[in-house]
């Protein structure tokens, strides 16, 4: 009666289970009907759980911490499966995970060093992930600082007039000896027939130059590109010896002109998508205050990108 009566509230899945099972041997085979399948089931079930744990363990003694993942969050991950272990105390065998995998040295150090709890260490982590995510916005604020300092410097020292500089290089006492480039092509002088001589700018729309060579106001040529910032067509300067990507307060006011749906700050710095004819990449782009005199300036990282 005692069997009828679990197999009928169990439903059919333990009908089932009653019907396929192996039925009881040896000595489980004198008890009644409703204890050998008490043992049938505890048999089925038990061994299944067991299989369970054994495969949950194994995946949370394989667990790391990625290179780019917080503790906090890596924490998470152990915890999820850390509950499916069943372990005799849950919060120890996290605690021991962690130091053992965890990325960070220094928490390592301090956690074994000063035998820390479980929220200890991620007290300390979460502390010491804040101090080093604040220090590189510093640290990247300085250098911004320092590359605008250099760049309008530079800027500067180019745009000296000519006469000055022809002075100067006059009372030196040393002279190196360097071949002219050609002012349509940009390769040295010695080409017997330009390449450039018919050729179309992609720069300005006119003939007989390289973009590289487009020339800006002055006498002065500058090397030259175009890429395209946020969709919109622009002629910028590459310049390798140069940290970030510039642009002047007037040069993004027209930018904004051209393309109203270009959304950028008036000073500070932004997430710019730069694109050229085989590459796309996002690079932040700092925006200063007056006029550089001179085109939007692409870095070194930047160019790299880009190929």
């Amino acid at each position: 009666m005692k069997k009828g009566g679990s197999i009928t509230y169990g439903g059919q899945r333990i009908a089932d289970l009653e019907d396929t099972l192996l039925d009881a041997t040896g000595d489980e085979a004198s008890e009644d009907a409703y204890a050998q399948l008490i043992i049938k089931l505890n048999k089925h079930f038990l061994a299944k759980t067991n299989k369970d744990f054994a495969h949950a363990r194994f995946q949370f003694g394989n667990l790391t911490q990625n290179h780019d993942e917080s503790l906090v969050r890596y924490y998470t991950r152990i915890r999820e499966i850390a509950k499916k272990c069943s372990f005799s105390n849950e919060s120890e065998a996290i605690r021991d995970h962690l130091i053992k995998t965890m990325t960070n040295n220094v928490v390592r150090i301090k956690a074994i060093r000063k035998n820390w709890t479980l929220d200890q260490i991620l007290e300390e982590a979460e502390l010491d992930e804040e101090t080093r995510t604040q220090a590189k916005e510093m640290e990247k604020k300085v250098n911004s600082d320092e590359t605008i300092k250099r760049v309008i410097n530079y800027r500067q020292q180019r745009q000296r007039p000519s006469s000055q500089i022809f002075r100067e290089q006059s009372t030196s006492s040393t002279r190196e000896k360097t071949t002219n480039p050609c002012n349509r092509c940009g390769y040295d002088r010695a080409h017997k027939q330009c390449p450039a001589m018919g050729s179309l700018c992609n720069a300005c729309g006119k003939r007989n130059h390289y973009a590289k060579i487009h020339r800006t106001t002055g006498d002065e040529t500058t090397l030259s590109c175009v890429v395209y910032i946020n969709g919109h067509k622009t002629l910028v300067e590459p310049d390798t010896g140069a940290d970030s990507n510039i642009m002047d307060e007037i040069q993004l006011q027209e930018l904004k002109t051209k393309s109203p749906e270009i959304r950028l700050p008036v000073k500070g710095e932004c997430i710019v998508n730069i694109e050229n004819e085989t590459r796309i990449t996002q690079a932040p782009l700092v925006i200063i205050k007056g006029k550089i005199n001179s085109l939007p300036l692409l870095g070194r990282t930047t160019l790299e990108e880009l190929g």
